[in-house]
């Protein structure tokens, strides 16, 4: 392969990327999560700022506290992530 060959193709390949790039702001992804079973469904309006989950505020926190609650004879030196986000999901739930 010649120099001029190698620089043509490198040429092609960057006017390539480069018009990818282009199109970046005019991009449109398709809502697939949408079609079939799902159409009806759709998306939460963005003023919601404190969703009525039909519970007590009491029973999440129960529910919190339980989730990340170990028996007394349990010793662990790793923290689970998935309670730790658990008990912030929850938290945050309270509070907002």
């Amino acid at each position: 392969m010649t120099q001029d060959e190698v620089s043509s193709i490198l040429s092609e390949h960057n006017a390539y990327l480069n018009d990818q790039l282009n199109q970046v702001e005019s991009f449109a992804p398709v809502k697939r999560w949408l079609n079939g079973k799902w159409s009806k469904m759709t998306q939460p309006k963005s003023a919601v700022t404190r969703w009525d989950t039909g519970v007590s505020e009491n029973l999440l926190k129960y529910v919190g506290s339980k989730s990340v609650e170990s028996p007394k004879d349990f010793v662990s030196k790793d923290i689970r992530i998935d309670s730790l986000c658990i008990l912030y999901s929850v938290i945050h739930l309270i509070r907002t």
